[in-house]
């Protein structure tokens, strides 16, 4: 118990022990967020989108993503390229975890007056890109994730019918690991394992 730091612990945002606490009893951002009169991006946003600014932590970029449209090879409207007005018309898949049928990145889109439909939520890829090579409906997911699955089930991969910005993929690991040979060693597998031509 001597390795614990008093001052760190006063610094701990006791705030988000609340949001943690009622997104493991309900599994619905939009209904946490209601709960402690927020709203649901600000829930959306503690989860996986770490930001540390700390000295205790090290952040190492891996690579630049993008967004992209996955459809099946032979849909009836979608032919190597898709136009806003087909994205706003045909169903959309999404990967939720808690199985609600909105996404990060929805309040973007209703900002631009883009509208999408969406007809299911999974919490897999794999199971989304299933869908999507058996229906008319489309996926927008990450670039690197949709050209990896793309021959196995038979996808073709569109870019956005809007303007999209790249965003990094980052580790974040502590200070004390930082020179970690084994730690050091996943992460280059990760980075390679990432790699798209």
């Amino acid at each position: 118990m001597n390795d614990i730091n008093l001052s760190k612990i006063k610094r701990l945002d006791g705030a988000l022990l609340l949001v943690f606490r009622d997104l493991m009893r309900h599994r619905r951002t939009t209904l946490v967020a209601e709960r402690l009169g927020l709203t649901q991006s600000a829930i959306s946003h503690a989860l996986g989108r770490l930001r540390p600014h700390t000295d205790d932590f090290v952040v190492e970029r891996l690579y630049e993503e993008e967004y992209c449209v996955v459809a099946r090879n032979d849909h009836p409207c979608v032919q190597g390229a898709i136009d806003l007005a087909t994205f706003s018309e045909l169903g959309h898949v999404i990967i939720s975890l808690t199985g609600e049928l909105e996404q990060w990145g929805d309040n973007a889109l209703k900002r631009d007056h883009i509208e999408r439909r969406v007809v299911a939520a999974v919490p897999r890829f794999l199971t989304a890109f299933t869908l999507i090579a058996q229906s008319d409906a489309i996926l927008t997911v990450q670039r690197r994730l949709a050209v990896r699955y793309s021959k196995a089930f038979q996808l073709q991969v569109c870019k956005p019918p809007f303007a999209t910005q790249p965003f990094p993929v980052v580790v974040v690991r502590s200070q004390r690991e930082s020179s970690d040979a084994a730690i050091q060693w996943l992460i280059e597998k990760v980075r390679q394992s990432a790699h798209v031509e």
